[in-house]
């Protein structure tokens, strides 16, 4: 794939945009034969088929919100808006509770937290 030279500047400025400790809460249920992914400090979904599925359609759903504000010429930080502290405390719980069951080999669908450290350069791949 080649890219001019005004689209690297718009991804490097983009890059540059994205703070340097940006890490995301993802958490992932199974429910119905479906995944869900939730990014909690953002309040993006995304469904799929799989887990791995599920996890990379709310990046890329991340990746096309964060390209709007960036393009709106908006701060990193007006993008945030975090899923309410109810339903945060919830998936918590869940969590925890999916986490003790499973040391029991106990299969529940509940919910499964994870933290993603984004590395440089990801998002930008995603964008279109």
């Amino acid at each position: 794939m080649t890219t001019s030279a005004g689209s690297d500047d718009q991804v490097a400025r983009f890059q540059a945009w994205l703070p340097d400790d940006f890490e995301i809460t993802v958490a992932v249920k199974r429910e119905h034969d479906q995944w869900y992914a939730l990014l909690m400090e953002f309040d993006i979904a995304g469904c799929a088929g799989t887990r791995a599925e599920a996890v990379r359609q709310v990046f890329e759903l991340l990746t096309a919100y964060l390209h709007g504000y960036f393009a709106e010429g908006a701060a990193f930080e007006d993008a945030i808006r975090p899923i309410p502290r109810r339903l945060r405390t919830q998936i918590a719980l869940e969590s925890k509770l999916a986490r003790t069951l499973r040391r029991t080999a106990l299969r529940l669908p509940l919910t499964d937290e994870t933290t993603y450290a984004l590395p440089p350069g990801l998002l930008p791949c995603f964008a279109s």
